[in-house]
């Protein structure tokens, strides 16, 4: 029997897909070391910033069981594509709002 040559995940959308989750990580290990920087810099306590890192977790533990639910029950693209447009926005926030609850008065 001739052997069956198995198809490589090497492709097009798979490389896209690499790019895109290789982006996203490398954002949050870049932000990850700079937020208790700058958390300081504008006058909060380690309390607070311990806070913050926390929050990164806690997020994570409460969002991926429903976003894994949803991609069960509608459509893996569609969450992926949901969470590529939702990416930007989120990114771009601090940008546009003054972050002034951690500052001395």
């Amino acid at each position: 029997m001739p052997e069956s040559q198995a198809a490589s995940i090497w492709n097009r959308a798979f490389a896209l897909l690499y790019l895109a989750e290789f982006l996203g990580y490398a954002q949050h290990f870049v932000l990850q070391p700079t937020f208790p920087l700058y958390i300081t810099s504008l006058g909060g306590t380690p309390f607070i910033v311990g806070l913050v890192i926390a929050s990164f977790g806690v997020t994570s533990v409460i969002s991926r069981p429903i976003i894994g639910y949803w991609a069960d029950r509608w459509s893996i693209t569609g969450v992926m594509i949901l969470g590529l447009l939702k990416k930007p926005p989120a990114s771009a926030g601090p940008y546009f709002e003054r972050v002034t609850s951690f500052t001395k008065t």
